[in-house]
């Protein structure tokens, strides 16, 4: 039994008959939690959250990679983890960018209707790509990415990257409250100018009891779309 499970299952058995706890019970296992080795919630990671992250604020100004180019329409995982090795080996191009909202995105996925992009064309200009997306039947599907809000969308300069993410506590598990972080950053490698996309998020997992943190999932993600040569 996984320590989560054990201690769920110390902080739910009543008892007595009228289901009261000992005050001692609830304070061995706060106790174990807290002395028990990744209990504690790793660092948050996006920018603006502080610590080692990107501060958005030291890049108001700064200039974005241009991402202009062609390129192959599935990415191909590099580098994950676990779940990612088993179940997120290729990526569509239509991940690579952020959409406006959710309503944006459903009209974007429609219009795809489930195909594989064969290739992606992206025309850069200013903080927007306009992308073109092929397939081997039926027409094209065009559509815009705006990263305008310098607050959000960190560009890190001509030669770096777009870095962008945020956090959520609206997540729940069965053993209590979860809170999420995640981030994404896009990049050109310099060798090649394939296109790179990593994605990393976290799931920060607590008690019901006094929302006790029992420690951090971490996932993550590298994939990469091929430049194509006109």
């Amino acid at each position: 039994m996984s320590l989560l499970a054990a201690i769920a299952a110390h902080v739910v058995r009543p008892l007595s008959n009228k289901g009261t706890w000992s005050t001692a019970r609830s304070a061995s296992i706060i106790a174990l939690c807290l002395a028990a080795s990744g209990c504690l919630h790793a660092p948050a990671h996006y920018p603006g959250a502080g610590g080692n992250n990107v501060d958005p604020a030291d890049y108001l100004t700064t200039a974005c990679p241009d991402f202009s180019g062609r390129y192959e329409g599935i990415g191909a995982l590099q580098d994950g983890d676990g779940t990612a090795k088993q179940m997120n080996r290729l990526m569509s191009f239509v991940r690579v960018f952020p959409y406006a909202n959710r309503q944006h995105a459903v009209e974007v996925g429609g219009a795809v209707d489930h195909r594989r992009p064969r290739t992606a064309e992206v025309a850069w200009s200013g903080r927007t790509a306009r992308v073109t997306l092929a397939f081997e039947q039926g027409e094209p599907v065009q559509y815009e990415a705006t990263l305008e809000d310098p607050h959000r969308f960190v560009c890190t300069g001509s030669d770096g990257m777009i870095i962008w993410g945020g956090a959520s506590n609206d997540g729940r598990s069965e053993f209590g409250p979860n809170s999420t972080d995640q981030s994404v950053t896009i990049y050109l490698d310099p060798n090649n100018g394939d296109l790179i996309v990593e994605e990393t998020m976290q799931v920060h997992m607590s008690l019901r009891i006094a929302r006790i943190p029992t420690g951090t999932a971490q996932y993550f993600s590298i994939h990469r779309f091929k430049r194509l040569r006109k």
